[in-house]
């Protein structure tokens, strides 16, 4: 994970969650194919 405007991924991954973060900005996605992937079964963290 590149780091970004939150402070870095090493912050996210010194949480120790159970889970794998892949955080993208979805104004740089350009992939139509993930795009609608997003919009039909992505979960907003931020509103």
């Amino acid at each position: 994970m590149a780091p970004g405007p939150w402070g870095g991924s090493a912050q996210l991954d010194d949480l120790l969650l159970p889970w794998r973060i892949d955080l993208q900005l979805r104004h740089l996605i350009r992939h139509p194919g993930l795009l609608d992937h997003i919009d039909r079964v992505g979960i907003a963290l931020h509103p």
